[in-house]
């Protein structure tokens, strides 16, 4: 049990995590649970001390939701307070990143911008949000519907994922990520991190910088279409499967982009005079983009890779 970061809550005036205190705050969350949509904020911050503080505020002792007979916070929200452990969690998330993590790093007046959007944005937002890009993402929020924001957060997500990798393959590589060696690569214990991490010996600061923030995705997400549907479990092996095989193929961690290769490849494969010699040329086209190939196409429309494309191509399904 961590210590408390929620003191300030008076709870009726008495001691964090006294008594008095708990029962006050559980009288406001049984409130605020019945209209979750005006009071989502503070909500939050109640669940989050309610998880938090320890009865008596000693971290020696259990929750506080403990001594009111539950043995876990999922059992208190869904039983007492009929809301869905999940939903809490995600409640507890918003307080932890706007409160706590990124405490006194928001303008006052951003965070009520970012509070303004309402629950289901800001629970997909917060957990990308930084002190340096919160303003772009509040202006995208505020232009997106719901939908094509969760779209925009996970390419934000998928690119961050790519840029973390590339950090984490130059460090231990024993390179800056300008390409530059690092100098002192024989220093005790190697140079792929097991000894002391390099610092510039003028400003003393690690010569690894962090992973760079991936860029707030500009587009408007007007031309997408999103489909949902279910699979059974062995459906669901095949489609995980086949994704794979194709991340292999096109370096790609984009499950769209992944999954538009995998159905280019069946079209091409069994559209043979269900569509026309354009429409084949244009899906050959498109896979040879995503492959990162070359086509050469002759006059009479044959299409011809070059031996080095063949070897490469050969090379990534080997893989």
């Amino acid at each position: 049990m961590a210590d408390s970061h929620l003191k300030v809550i008076n709870g009726g005036g008495e001691p964090s995590g006294s008594l008095g205190w708990a029962e006050g705050v559980r009288s406001d969350a049984k409130s605020l649970a019945s209209k979750l949509d005006e009071g989502y904020m503070e909500l939050a911050k109640l669940l989050y001390a309610i998880w938090d503080t320890p009865i008596d505020a000693n971290k020696n002792n259990g929750p506080i939701f403990t001594q009111w007979g539950y043995t876990t916070f999922s059992d208190y929200v869904e039983l007492e307070l009929g809301i869905h452990r999940k939903k809490a969690q995600r409640l507890k998330a918003v307080w932890y990143n706007l409160e706590i993590r990124l405490k006194d790093t928001l303008d006052p007046t951003l965070k009520q911008r970012i509070i303004a959007l309402g629950f289901s944005k800001v629970r997909e937002l917060v957990g990308v949000l930084t002190a340096r890009n919160a303003e772009k993402w509040v202006e995208k929020a505020e232009e997106l519907s719901y939908p094509k924001l969760c779209i925009a957060v996970r390419k934000y997500r998928e690119d961050r994922e790519v840029l973390e990798a590339e950090h984490a393959a130059a460090k231990e590589a024993g390179v800056i990520l300008d390409g530059e060696p690092v100098e002192g690569e024989d220093r005790e214990g190697g140079g792929s991190g097991d000894g002391p991490e390099p610092v510039d010996s003028v400003i003393g600061e690690p010569l690894y910088p962090e992973p760079p923030e991936p860029q707030v995705p500009d587009d408007d997400f007007s031309d997408l279409v999103r489909e949902n549907f279910n699979l059974y479990p062995e459906q669901h092996e095949t489609v995980t499967e086949a994704l794979a095989i194709a991340q292999k193929l096109s370096n790609s961690t984009v499950k769209s982009n992944n999954l538009h290769l995998i159905c280019l490849d069946f079209v091409a494969t069994n559209g043979e005079g269900k569509t026309t010699a354009q429409q084949r040329m244009k899906r050959l086209v498109q896979m040879a983009k995503s492959y990162g190939l070359d086509l050469v196409i002759l006059d009479d429309g044959d299409v011809v890779f070059g031996f080095d494309n063949l070897e490469a191509l050969a090379a990534k399904v080997d893989a």
